[in-house]
């Protein structure tokens, strides 16, 4: 039985992130079979440090400690609808193990929640799960905002979701069916650095306050040249390691805070994390024209398994969604 043993708190919102890498020395005396980990090491860090989306093409030098570093960014806003508590959702539904496959049951009871009016709080209730185990043969779907999945939380008296079999999927998926259509991009006239909240647009027009917008980085050749994540070693290394043009967009989902018709400037509600180069190819914002975004979604207090050694698989997926939560409110929960 594989225990997924990392303990974490995360939110939806802005968010940093730390990457710490090692690689092996070379030397006359290392094994091949070390000598090609070190490879694999060595790009697997390279694509870390790339994806980690906290810096631009300055990856490799040293902090510039001068006046002309990038503002520090503010995460005071990150979190829980801008750092608000986690609020505590009143029960709606409690479910027992059946002891058999419960997908349906659960699916079910999500389902049931969700059809549910929304209340004056913003939710509709939670699913409250009781101590035992619960195996789940095929997949857990969240589409619908102002639901909560809860646990009883970890130890003898906790709860375990088990994902059987030996299919790759992720467990439990919370996020939007459809993808939101998008007003035509206008591109960022001029740089903007980490931390920035005004962007230079070459026209404001059909943009107002309150208007949610998509904020995108392309993963351009000159950019994806600069990080060194092309012409890397290995066998058919171009195939399966080296980054294509597009394939790593950086993509922020903001509010517009503020608009200047002239000179055709928007402030965002939170800043960005990586600085628009137009170099690498700037940026664009496109205003979001369809599509309702899923708010208010909790998965909170179980701890998360999978009944197949060695199969690698997502315990859950969190994608498109405004104000939400993964947290353990107890210690020991693992998701």
């Amino acid at each position: 039985m594989v225990n997924i043993v990392t303990v974490f708190t995360s939110v939806c919102g802005a968010n940093s992130g730390k990457t710490v890498s090692r690689t092996f020395s070379r030397n006359a005396g290392t094994a091949p079979w070390l000598m090609r980990h070190s490879r694999f090491l060595k790009t697997a860090a390279l694509f870390l440090i790339g994806s980690s989306a906290l810096t631009s093409a300055a990856l490799f030098t040293a902090p510039d400690t001068s006046a002309q570093s990038p503002v520090p960014i503010d995460f005071s806003v990150a979190g829980y609808e801008a750092g608000r508590p986690v609020p505590s959702v009143k029960g709606a539904l409690a479910v027992k193990p059946s002891g058999g496959d419960d997908t349906a049951l659960l699916q079910g009871a999500l389902d049931r929640v969700a059809s549910m009016p929304v209340g004056v709080d913003g939710f509709r209730g939670a699913v409250v799960l009781s101590s035992g185990r619960f195996r789940v043969k095929g997949q857990l779907h969240m589409r619908v905002g102002g639901v909560v999945l809860r646990g009883a939380g970890a130890g003898a008296n906790g709860t375990v979701v088990v994902a059987e079999g030996i299919g790759r999927r992720t467990l439990i998926e919370v996020g939007a069916e459809k993808i939101a259509v998008l007003d035509s991009a206008i591109g960022v006239q001029d740089d903007v650095p980490a931390g920035g909240k005004i962007l230079h647009l070459a026209s404001t027009e059909g943009l107002a306050v309150g208007d949610r917008v998509v904020v995108r980085r392309p993963s351009t050749p000159e950019w994806i040249g600069a990080i060194g994540m092309t012409n890397l070693p290995g066998t058919f290394a171009n195939q399966r390691l080296d980054w294509k043009p597009g394939s790593h967009d950086l993509v922020w989902d903001r509010t517009i805070a503020g608009v200047k018709a002239q000179p055709n400037e928007v402030e965002l509600d939170a800043p960005i994390t990586t600085a628009l180069e137009l170099k690498y190819g700037g940026g664009t914002v496109a205003r979001v024209k369809d599509g309702a975004t899923p708010e208010r979604i909790g998965v909170e207090g179980m701890v998360l398994e999978s009944s197949t050694t060695g199969l690698a698989r997502k315990m859950k997926s969190i994608h498109g969604l405004r104000s939400c939560w993964t947290m353990c409110r107890t210690p020991g929960c693992a998701m």
